[in-house]
């Protein structure tokens, strides 16, 4: 699993207008931290580093525009699952969602959330 730097996330930033919460630009340096817990739920997964993987979700609605800022990639059999920012979060910690096929249908408070429920989840495998 590739992680984004912080000058890819930056480029991202500037080139789509958007701002990733504090909390996930603080932590890409402990994304290897958590990559066996993370690898173990998500094993066709990956961070979004360039600015394609970023665009890849448009098509079904996975913009700025639509509140969703992308962060992680799911690949699933038939489709890809988006693990996004929904930025319009009454804070700079933004909720962390989960996009399928045309809804979101998963949900945590924030970046840091995630992470804790993804170790959690990895012990329980």
């Amino acid at each position: 699993m590739r992680y984004p730097t912080s000058k890819e996330i930056e480029l991202i930033e500037r080139k789509r207008k958007v701002k990733y919460p504090p909390s996930f630009k603080n932590s890409l340096t402990k994304l290897p931290d958590i990559y066996e817990e993370v690898k173990a739920i998500y094993p066709h997964a990956e961070f979004i580093s360039t600015i394609s993987q970023f665009d890849h979700g448009k098509y079904l609605g996975v913009t700025p525009k639509n509140d969703l800022i992308p962060f992680f990639l799911v690949h699933q059999t038939d489709f890809i699952d988006y693990h996004c920012f929904k930025h319009s979060s009454a804070n700079s910690e933004y909720k962390v969602v989960v996009f399928a096929g045309d809804a979101i249908v998963f949900e945590w408070t924030n970046f840091d959330a995630w992470v804790c429920w993804s170790k959690k989840k990895a012990l329980d495998i």
